[in-house]
């Protein structure tokens, strides 16, 4: 901590809960170090300001405090993939950003196939890619699930294991206590942080790993470019993040595809107006709708 506070590095990286535990990092900001030598102040996924931190993670909604607590001609700069011009604006007034230069370029990408299927039970939704995957074990390609809470993923990952048995570990029956050897695992916030560190180590390089489920807890900006699958077990909130979680598909270039699984048995709790609208069109090109329905996103 010495070196923080001495003010020995160029750039430092920090989450808004280590800004904002206690005190230290407010009292460093204000020396006289930091005062003279700050030059810039940078927010990646700048969205969750918005997103996280009206209720989930508060100290998202914070940052404009610490922001606050350094010289007014500091350069501030906000990163995001998805941002409406109402979230946009907002993040813009919580950071107290001055003179803002915006730069925008759609989020939308022109390998990624939408979908939007029956969900029905997670039995008759789900063999197909279970079956897929005891045939095709490491030549299936690799697959993400998204849920929208942790008892979801609990009760699909279960439902993958009773299905594969032996198979859901290449070589076949060995422990499944190894997570180095599991085709399928899921990554919630309850996931022991020796198995998430894992997971997202498989997931990112060659690997037995083909299917993860997860909640939004899966780690933000892991870089997975060979993701040909995103399947959406629960509606998401809205249509920003929407776009951000299948924007984890087809990171190579490559044709991917990205499906939302709706219907009377699917999580939709505080899914706002504009996605269940998405969720339910039909006679609408999907890429157009997603991208024109709040009006801001550029149309392909």
């Amino acid at each position: 901590m010495d070196r923080f506070i001495r003010g020995e590095f160029q750039l430092i990286f920090l989450s808004p809960k280590c800004l904002n535990r206690g005190r230290a990092w407010r009292e460093i900001l204000k020396s006289n170090i930091y005062q003279e030598r700050v030059i810039a102040f940078v927010v990646d996924e700048a969205h969750l300001i918005k997103n996280w931190g009206d209720d989930y993670r508060p100290e998202f909604s914070k940052l404009g405090e610490i922001r606050s607590l350094l010289p007014q001609q500091t350069n501030v700069m906000a990163l995001t993939a998805t941002a409406t011009t109402v979230l946009r604006d907002h993040v813009i007034k919580i950071l107290g950003m001055k003179r803002v230069s915006v730069v925008e370029v759609s989020p939308g990408k022109d390998n990624l196939f939408f979908s939007i299927k029956e969900f029905k039970s997670i039995e008759e939704n789900f063999i197909p890619l279970m079956k897929e995957l005891k045939d095709k074990k490491l030549s299936m390609e690799r697959t993400f699930i998204f849920c929208r809470r942790p008892i979801d993923c609990a009760e699909l990952w279960s439902a993958f294991i009773r299905f594969l048995k032996d198979d859901i570990t290449e070589p076949p029956g060995l422990p499944l206590k190894i997570p180095e050897v599991r085709l399928v695992d899921y990554y919630t916030g309850c996931t022991q942080e020796a198995v998430r560190n894992v997971i997202l180590s498989q997931f990112s390089k060659p690997s037995c790993l083909r299917v993860v489920i997860a909640t939004v807890a899966f780690g933000l900006g892991v870089d997975c470019p060979d993701i040909r699958r995103v399947i959406h077990f629960g509606v998401p909130e809205d249509v920003e993040t929407y776009v951000q979680q299948v924007g984890r598909a087809g990171r190579d270039g490559k044709l991917s595809s990205c499906v939302m699984l709706y219907g009377p048995g699917v999580y939709r709790r505080f899914s706002n107006d504009h996605i269940l609208a998405y969720c339910k069109s039909k006679d609408t090109c999907r890429r157009d709708f997603l991208y024109s329905i709040t009006g801001t996103f550029v149309r392909f």
